[in-house]
């Protein structure tokens, strides 16, 4: 199996990237020039809103398809470990990985990217 890395797991998708973002992106800064230079109508608000929302919804789509790639590489990563080392090795693994992923931890050390000490 290849070793995964960003250049075998990272895609563009050419009609999402450099079709559907740009003119969503277009969009909204039209709505908001349409806006300023129509004396700033409800009705230009509105469309305003409804460009932002497209917009953040094309963002949201992206980012949520990537955190499930994450989530899949990392069940991999966790059946590749339940097969090749053995049991006593599998339990401190098992201790060790929910304290990564949780965000209060993390928060509460005031790092992002902290780990604990026990996973250095």
């Amino acid at each position: 199996m290849a070793e995964q890395s960003f250049e075998n797991h990272g895609r563009f998708v050419p009609a999402f990237h450099f079709f559907v973002i740009p003119v969503a992106a277009i969009n909204f800064g039209w709505q908001v020039y349409r806006w300023k230079t129509g004396g700033f109508a409800v009705d230009g608000f509105e469309s305003i809103l409804l460009a932002a929302a497209l917009l953040l919804g094309f963002f949201y789509a992206r980012i949520f398809a990537l955190r499930v790639q994450d989530r899949i590489i990392r069940l991999e990563e966790q059946l590749r470990c339940q097969r090749l080392l053995p049991a006593d090795l599998q339990r401190g693994l098992q201790s060790l990985r929910p304290a990564i992923d949780r965000p209060a931890i993390r928060q509460r050390r005031g790092i992002a990217g902290a780990r604990p000490k026990s996973a250095r």
